[in-house]
Order: structure tokens, then sequence, then C-alpha cells
């Protein structure tokens, strides 16, 4: 009796001490909660970019006349540089209350990406409602400034929206070469690089507010240009993106 109880026992503890050697080797459970990868829906959400005092923050923009602006319908001009004399697809030089401002950039020979524009010397600065410049070979240049440049520049451009109605709202951006856009120091659209006319597309929602936009461009070698900057709300034909929405 005694030796069949311990045959028992020894068995009992061999299974135990075997089931514990195996444990390392298990499958871990299914992760829950925060520890779950992001679903599709979840990465498909809108970006809600959180607009500030736009006002306090950039008054040269809101307000042409202070800082590097300049009084509405008179030429634009910035320190040390030339003066636009002439409209062109990516703004004219004369500033409006209600435009966006664009520093102009002479880029080196091989850029092949958007440059930190803040460590360069603008060399212009433009004024525009809208971006919507159509894939095509820029020829006519910046007159005033470089009217032969068609390549090799960028653009930096800063400026409200002024959104009436909370909701979401789809942004398109298309661009050759290289473009960002960042809504109140979010990045929405990232479409960098060398490239084609190329769209990319991303989903916000806007409070009723005046946001802060920026968009970021420039055009490598040769003379082939795009920048458009479209909106669509919910149930709305799309369109180019302007001060008001």
């Amino acid at each position: 009796m005694k030796k069949s109880v311990s045959i028992a026992l020894a068995l009992l503890l061999a299974g135990c001490n075997a089931s514990f050697q195996m444990g390392g080797a298990e499958s871990p459970p299914p992760a829950t909660g925060a520890n779950q990868p992001t679903s599709a829906v979840a990465a498909a959400a809108p970006l809600t970019p959180r607009p500030r005092s736009f006002a306090a923050r950039h008054p040269a923009i809101i307000r042409p006349g202070a800082g590097t602006g300049t009084a509405s319908g008179t030429t634009a001009t910035s320190s040390g540089s030339g003066v636009i004399t002439a409209n062109t697809p990516f703004g004219s030089g004369t500033a409006t209350d209600a435009a966006w401002l664009g520093q102009l950039y002479w880029l080196s020979a091989g850029t092949t990406k958007l440059p930190d524009f803040n460590t360069l010397q603008p060399s212009a600065l433009l004024y525009t409602n809208k971006l919507d410049v159509a894939s095509q070979a820029y020829t006519e240049g910046f007159a005033g400034v470089d009217a032969k440049r068609n390549e090799l520049f960028g653009i930096q451009y800063e400026g409200p929206v002024d959104v009436s109605t909370d909701g979401d709202y789809t942004l398109a951006l298309v661009s050759d070469d290289g473009a960002k856009v960042w809504i109140d120091d979010t990045l929405v659209l990232e479409n960098d690089g060398i490239h084609g006319a190329q769209r990319v597309e991303q989903k916000v929602h806007l409070v009723k507010a005046t946001h802060l936009l920026k968009v970021a461009y420039f055009n490598g070698a040769g003379n082939s240009v795009a920048l458009q900057l479209f909106v669509k709300p919910n149930g709305v034909a799309e369109s180019p993106l302007g001060p008001k929405l």
C-alpha cells in the first residue's frame, strides 16, 4: 500500500515539474486593452488639430503691415530680398488682409527633399488666397527677383483658415516635387521627395475657430511643378482650400 502511494505521488510531482518546464515555451495570451495593435478603423480616424490663439502667435500674417507683413495693397518685401513685380501661379507681391503669406527661397543643386526653411534666407515674399497650381511646365519664373528661375526653389506659406462649422473635412494635396501641410502645428499631409504630380489625402476634424495653416513646398531640378490643396466637407464637392471654410 505504501509503495503504491509513493509511486502515485512521484508521478504527480513529475507531471507538475513537466508542466512548469514547458510553460516557457507556450505562446503568451492574446494582447488585450492597451496592448492591442491599433485597428484599421482607429488608424483611419480623422486627425484633430487643436487651435490656439492665432492672432497672438502670428500678428504679421493675420494683420499685414506688422512685422514681416506689409499693408494691404502694397508690394511685399522681406529683409534683404527682391520684390515680386508680377503675378505668378504661386502668388503675387501684393498683400491683402485675408491672404496667406509665402516666403520664397532659392535651393541648391541636388536638393531632393524639403529643407529646413528656418535655416535659409528668403529671397522674396508672396501672397495668395489659395494653392491651385495645376501640373505644368513652369516657364515664367519670378519677375522682379529672377524671371528665369523655374527650378530649385521652395516656398513656405502660412496663414489663417477660419472654420465656420465643426466637422470632418477631407484634405487633398497634389505636389510636384515635395510638399507638407500642417494645421495648428499638426502634420496632416506629407508628400515629400522628388516625384511627378502626386496626390495624398487625409481626413481631419476641425472645430469652429481660426486655425493656422502652414504649407512647405519645393521644386527640385527641372521645371515640372504642381501645388494644389483641396478641401472636401462631408456631402460637398471638393474645391481649393481658402482662408475661409
